[in-house]
Formats: C-alpha cells, sequence, structure tokens
C-alpha cells in the first residue's frame, strides 16, 4: 500500500514536473518572439532605413517613440551626419529636411464567423498636422497626445510619396 502511494506521488510529481519545464519553454519562445516583433525592430527601423536609401547618397535617419496614448512614433531624415548633430537653437535635434508621426495598425480578422481575431496585417498611418479636427478640448488628454491632428491611411504610398509629405 504505501509503495502504490509513493509510486503515484512519483507519477504526478514527474508529471508536474514536465509540464513546468513545458511552460518555461513556451516563456522563452514567447520572449524571443517578443524581441523579434518589437514594433520599433520590425516596422520603425526598416521603414526608415528604406525611406533614407530611397531619398538618397548619404541621407541620415532618426526615429523616435511610441510616444502617448496612440503610440505616435516620428522618423526624421537628414542630408548627412553633420544635420544630424547640429544643434542651434532653432534646431536642438539637428535639422531634418522630413519628418513624418507615424503609427502603426495590426488590421484584425473580424468577420462573423471567424472569432479568432487573426491578425491580417499591418497599417501605416501618417499624422497630417495641417488637419486641426478640434476633437478633443484644449489641454485634455486627447488634445495633448495630438487627437485633434487628422490621420491619412498611407498603406499603399511609395516611398516617394512618403518623403514627400514629410518634407520641412
Amino acid at each position: 500500500m504505501i509503495n502504490e502511494i509513493l509510486n503515484k506521488y512519483s507519477a504526478l510529481n514527474l508529471r508536474h514536473y514536465k509540464k513546468h519545464k513545458a511552460i518555461e519553454k513556451m516563456e522563452q519562445q514567447r520572449e524571443r518572439m517578443a524581441k523579434r516583433l518589437s514594433h520599433k525592430e520590425g516596422l520603425l527601423k526598416p521603414l526608415a532605413k528604406a525611406l533614407a536609401k530611397a531619398a538618397g547618397e548619404g541621407v541620415v535617419w532618426d526615429i523616435g517613440g511610441p510616444y502617448g496614448i496612440n503610440a505616435h512614433c516620428s522618423i526624421e531624415l537628414f542630408r548627412n551626419k553633420e544635420d544630424k548633430e547640429l544643434k542651434t537653437e532653432e534646431h536642438p535635434f539637428g535639422k531634418p529636411f522630413c519628418r513624418l508621426t507615424v503609427m502603426f495598425y495590426t488590421v484584425y480578422n473580424t468577420e462573423q464567423d471567424d472569432f479568432s481575431y487573426k491578425p491580417k496585417g499591418q497599417k501605416l498611418i501618417v499624422v497630417d498636422y495641417s488637419v486641426n479636427t478640434e476633437k478633443y478640448a484644449k489641454g485634455t488628454i486627447g488634445e495633448v497626445n495630438g487627437g485633434n491632428f487628422g490621420t491619412i491611411d498611407a498603406s499603399d504610398w511609395t516611398l516617394e510619396q512618403l518623403i514627400e509629405f514629410g518634407k520641412i
């Protein structure tokens, strides 16, 4: 009888150990995926590099963000390294010739018969500072986070169109 109890406990303990190890392995996989799927590494940096390459030889880029509730990210293009490192009262963060504020949205499959909400892809949204919707009152969180500015779906734009839109 005692052996039966000990064997049963050992079997349960072994199953628990195996499940614990499987959970640890999944946590490690999740951490690796999180690094790979990073907003900055997976979307922002490749877009900034592609824009700089399309803008011409010697163009240098910089990124920032995400900032605020809307997770705005900035991409700045500089004609050369000297323009990026230039620090003046007028240009405390360098002198870019192109500045874009962008957001990325994951588009989900939300069809009636599909409750999985599987990601279908990404959308690139640019903030249009020439449009003030006045949706949020002055001083509110929405206004402070840039919610009053218009947005444009730029997912189908070319790199040249993005550069032209962001020219200062």
